[in-house]
């Protein structure tokens, strides 16, 4: 093997060293943008559960009420026992 020959070897190793160097880099950088892609699909689900357990548009919801919203009638018997409906607003 001659001088050309070596150099020519030489320089063939050394490209080819590099060009794995620069495949394992690239490996690397998809598999962090992967795993960047995987934290952002994780947060935004983690982001809808949290939405979804919130009152949409309301920050303080009103509380359920206990009483009727209209006034409201009630059987009172008199003295004769005769049953009678009266117009009564419940507090």
């Amino acid at each position: 093997m001659d001088l050309a020959e070596k150099s020519q070897r030489a320089n063939f190793l050394f490209v080819e060293e590099e060009e794995e160097k620069e495949e394992e880099e690239q490996q690397q950088q998809q598999q962090q943008q992967q795993q960047q892609q995987q934290k952002q699909k994780q947060q935004q689900q983690q982001q809808r559960k949290e939405g979804e357990q919130r009152p949409k548009g309301k920050d303080k919801p009103k509380a359920p009420t206990t009483h009727p919203k209209g006034p409201t009638t009630r059987s009172i018997s008199d003295s004769s026992g005769e049953q009678r409906t009266r117009w009564c607003t419940i507090l």
